[in-house]
């Protein structure tokens, strides 16, 4: 998760999502569902923040793996490139971390008292790292492929952009 930190703080428009790896670090020994369940999310907004800025249009109710897949052609990868055919993995890996929320989430649907109890039981630790794990190179991935399209610097278009689109300002 540190290195998520880390690519989060480089890139600071995306600071909001500390939110999410904090609750995954407090969740991830005490109830892995709770910790699947904002990986999931992390994810899907990283997805959904990526296809928003480059004006890809997801649908009125995409599913977690469309999210991911139009993230990775918003970035640019043609059908045919090594990244898009490795992106496809990672998707499917992303969609199998959602399909994983769906089964043993707490919040996720309702289930019976016995079921909720056993929940956690269902992922042993190898797993559940293998799925942080994941989790933190496609969302490092993502994130990082996004700023190099897209880099926010300091150049005077830049400022004045973000004057423009501050109402209060006099600029």
């Amino acid at each position: 998760m540190d290195r998520l930190k880390k690519v989060i703080e480089q890139y600071g428009r995306w600071a909001i999502l500390s939110d999410f790896t904090e609750r995954i670090e407090a969740s991830m020994n005490t109830d892995f569902s709770i910790c699947i369940e904002n990986a999931k999310a992390l994810l899907e907004s990283i997805g959904k923040e990526i296809c928003h800025c480059n004006k890809v249009i997801l649908g009125k109710d995409p599913n977690f793996h469309e999210v991911l897949k139009n993230a990775f052609v918003a970035l640019g990868y043609s059908k045919s490139s090594l990244v898009n055919q490795i992106s496809g993995s990672m998707a499917n890996i992303a969609k199998q971390i959602g399909e994983l929320r769906n089964q043993i989430g707490a919040t996720s649907h309702g289930r019976p008292l016995e079921e909720l109890k056993e929940r956690n039981n269902r992922v042993d630790e190898l797993t559940r790292d293998f799925l942080i794990d994941s989790t933190v190179i496609i969302a490092c991935f993502l994130i990082r492929a996004f700023e190099n399209e897209n880099p926010r610097g300091s150049s005077t278009e830049d400022i004045k952009d973000l004057y423009k689109d501050n109402n209060d300002s006099t600029a």
